[in-house]
């Protein structure tokens, strides 16, 4: 009976343990976190040739920059 006990208070404790940190946020992964509000864009009809455009917001809502190397079109 002792041995159950001692096991469930390590065991109690330890998720105690991991819901303090992880409640608290602090094992959030430190770096750049990039934040996109609108990830698509659907282009109304236009004549073929046309240029069209569309800006798209990219936020960084990280501890350290953002680098972005590659961007591609679909």
């Amino acid at each position: 009976m002792n041995m159950k006990n001692n096991w469930f208070e390590r065991f109690a404790g330890i998720l105690l343990f991991l819901g303090c940190i992880l409640g608290s946020g602090s094992l959030a992964l430190a770096g750049p976190r990039v934040v996109l509000p609108e990830n698509s864009y659907e282009f109304s009809s236009a004549l073929e040739g046309s240029e069209v455009s569309h800006d798209f917001i990219v936020k960084n809502q990280g501890d350290e920059p953002l680098k972005i190397f590659k961007i591609n079109s679909g």
